[in-house]
């Protein structure tokens, strides 16, 4: 079994995200912003975080640069909303920084299950 970080200030997509998730036979802890995502995974740590850029106090930039400062090897999707230009540059900005993809919001199930098979499996 999978473990899986769901980062996102948003319930909505939280609880879509962990509902896929689950269905697909993953375990799902999730976070509604980057330091309760911080202490998950210090104490219980993902085999894959999937982490919202835009969010209030510390956004998903900032997340993966203390994942990536702590030296933790899981592999990281991060997640923007569709079409703004600010959105689009942070992806960008968060791929540089080492996250293993980007996903628009919203996403879509098939979308999901995809990346977060791909990227369990070049993991093992």
């Amino acid at each position: 079994m999978v473990c899986v970080l769901i980062v996102d200030d948003e319930l909505s997509v939280r609880s879509t995200l962990r509902h896929k998730l689950e269905g697909m036979g993953h375990e799902v802890v999730d976070a509604s912003d980057g330091r309760e995502a911080l202490r998950i995974a210090e104490g219980r740590r993902p085999d894959i975080a999937i982490v919202d850029i835009l969010m209030p106090e510390m956004d998903g930039i900032e997340i993966i640069k203390e994942f990536k400062s702590k030296d933790y090897r899981f592999p990281i999707i991060a997640m923007h909303s569709q079409g703004t230009a600010r959105s689009i540059r942070y992806g960008n900005i968060a791929k540089m920084l080492g996250a293993d993809d980007v996903l628009e919001k919203p996403l879509t199930a098939s979308e999901v299950e995809t990346i977060v098979s791909r990227l369990i499996k070049a993991d093992a």
